[in-house]
């Protein structure tokens, strides 16, 4: 007979399932409703619900937009943040990962996506851009093991916390990447000059 902590591990373990493949049909679909994943996935509408209420508790989704149908009903939405990205990307193997100018040119279409997303929308066609967007994301992702965690933050301190990441792990490699996103994308170069213009503040006030 399975122990009840083993059981509860279990059920947990099965759960996470769920929501990795709901969430990673998202990810290659672009914003789309519970109805809509339910049919795609095959999973249980029930289920697919609860899917669902556990990615937007978790903010790794979010409501995008709501329609109305003709037949008075609503149709809402459901997209990508992300935190929901940086879930997808956490794993060593990885479908988001290995697909990410996919998935890029799906989300960074959308404003809700992220506060870079007008100014990248216009570089999907960039190869170098959007893979340097890819190292940047992945490290984040593998540094703060923990997605959820960045939920709290506000996205300045985020994207700070994701370059000093990115600095902090093979800063010859990485150096490449962060100097074309710094060149290219002004919300980069902003998050960079406040970082250090932070620091030599401190340097001057030791």
């Amino acid at each position: 007979m399975m122990s009840r902590p083993s059981a509860v591990r279990k059920v947990v373990s099965g759960f996470q399932v769920k929501k990795d493949r709901i969430l990673e049909f998202i990810a290659f679909s672009g914003p789309t409703t519970i109805y809509r994943a339910h049919v795609r996935t095959s999973m249980p509408l029930g289920t697919t619900q609860r899917v669902f209420k556990a990615l937007v508790e978790g903010q790794e989704i979010i409501k995008y937009r709501v329609e109305k149908h003709v037949s008075g009903n609503t149709k809402k939405y459901y997209g990508l943040t992300e935190t929901g990205l940086l879930t997808l990307l956490a794993p060593k193997k990885s479908h988001v990962k290995d697909s990410f100018d996919k998935v890029a040119r799906i989300w960074f279409k959308e404003s809700k996506f992220s506060v870079m997303a007008k100014e990248i929308s216009t570089r999907l066609d960039d190869g170098e851009t959007i893979e340097a967007l890819k190292h940047f994301y992945v490290i984040s992702a593998d540094a703060l093991h923990l997605p959820q965690y960045s939920d709290k933050l506000d996205y300045e301190v985020k994207l700070l916390l994701g370059l000093q990441l990115i600095l902090a792990q093979q800063p010859e490699e990485i150096s490449k990447w962060l100097g074309i996103l710094y060149h290219r994308l002004p919300s980069v170069k902003k998050a960079v000059d406040a970082y250090i213009d932070g620091v030599n503040r401190f340097q001057r006030s030791l």
